[in-house]
């Protein structure tokens, strides 16, 4: 009953949060965008730009809220006060990939067909692309280690085990899909910012995906070495957690897009 009640109760929140989040978008939120992904405003584009503003930061807003909550409250219950940095990420995430379902029913017009292939390298810099790999690449060979050295002691680590794989897949796959959607027949200014919108889709899956594996190979190497009886070494992780994956995730999201394909 505890547990139906949070939820209900941070699922509220959430929720209002959401919908006061519906605020019109300012105008240097527009510039900002527009700069970063080398646009010339018009009247049409910016009214793209304002729209896709609009439903990514009322999705961002409440799933942060429904993440933020129950984190919170879940310490609570357990007579402690802390946020969990990983749940954060974790609502982020989820905001990411319901903005762009909502995004995918907003082109209206006739369907226009691309001319040419879109490649994920036209849509997400290399920085992003390396780290994303690299992530991955790491998680195998750790989650291999602590399968081996857990043994049958791995109640806390399933999480962190799994994490890489099912972000992975579903990042790489919404990626895919983002490139994928459907272009309507419009103006060139109209096209161009639609592509800088999937650009930035792209840019910000890549960064939490990252975040969110980052954190669990971190749950990872921290039981190794209290494993290996070196616990003080794992104080070296927190500053990695709480400074250096944020910064780079945050970098990945807003750095200046490639050239426009």
């Amino acid at each position: 009953m505890n547990q139906i009640l949070t939820l209900s109760a941070c699922t509220s929140i959430a929720l209002l949060a959401f919908l006061f989040a519906d605020a019109p978008v300012p105008q240097a939120d527009l510039d900002r965008f527009a700069r970063r992904h080398h646009l010339t405003p018009t009247e049409n584009s910016s009214s793209q730009v304002a729209t896709y503003i609009r439903v990514t930061r009322r999705w961002r807003i409440g799933c942060l809220f429904f993440a933020i909550c129950l984190s919170v409250v879940t310490g609570l219950m357990q007579q402690q006060l802390n946020l969990n940095v990983t749940a954060v990420i974790a609502g982020l995430f989820a905001a990411v990939l319901l903005a762009e379902i909502r995004m995918a029913g907003l082109t209206p017009g006739r369907r226009m067909a691309a001319l040419t292939p879109r490649r994920l390298r036209d849509y997400l810099h290399r920085t992003g692309r390396i780290a994303l790999t690299t992530a991955l690449v790491v998680a195998v060979p750790l989650s291999v280690l602590v399968l081996f050295v857990g043994r049958g002691d791995l109640k806390g680590l399933w999480v962190a085990i799994l994490t890489p794989a099912v972000v992975g897949t579903i990042s790489v796959w919404s990626m895919h899909r983002t490139l994928r959607r459907a272009q309507r027949a419009a103006d060139p200014d109209q096209v161009e910012a639609d592509n800088a919108i999937r650009r930035q889709s792209v840019q910000t899956l890549a960064a939490c995906a990252m975040a969110l594996i980052a954190y669990a190979l971190i749950n990872q190497l921290t039981f190794l070495l209290d494993t290996a009886e070196a616990p003080e070494t794992a104080i070296l992780l927190i500053p990695i957690g709480l400074v250096v994956v944020p910064w780079f995730a945050r970098s990945i999201a807003t750095r200046p897009s490639p050239a426009a394909p």
